[in-house]
């Protein structure tokens, strides 16, 4: 998942993951999770692709990992039940799920030219 573009305040020190470059404070840059706990990356703004530029968003909401239910749900909602309000899966089978979900899906994101892109599987 991809977030951003945030604004780089200075608080801690942050480098890029692609080019290894330290961040100045006011630059815009992204932050790139993946499955696992820990996995954080933070990337320039120029490191990503326009593509995936696109697709990052700050919406307040996850989608159900379950392949027959995959609404979009609040964050809030999954984190005080511990399952998807709609079908019911628990918080713990749906990071299993997601795992799943990532090794089967069509695209994945990678590192290209210097640049984070979206390519098929």
């Amino acid at each position: 998942m991809i977030r951003g573009p945030f604004v780089y305040k200075g608080i801690r020190r942050a480098f890029c993951e692609i080019d290894g470059k330290a961040l100045n404070v006011g630059e815009s840059y992204y932050l790139v999770t993946g499955y696992g706990r820990g996995n954080v990356s933070t990337l320039h703004d120029r490191c990503v692709s326009t593509e995936v530029k696109l697709e990052a968003t700050q919406k307040p909401v996850v989608s159900c990992q379950n392949q027959t239910c995959r609404k979009l749900v609040l964050t809030d909602d999954m984190r005080r039940l511990g399952k998807c309000p709609e079908c019911g899966t628990k918080a713990s089978k749906q990071y299993l799920l997601m795992i799943e979900n990532n090794l089967l899906a069509p695209t994945k994101l990678v590192v290209r030219k210097g640049k984070l892109e979206r390519v098929p599987n």
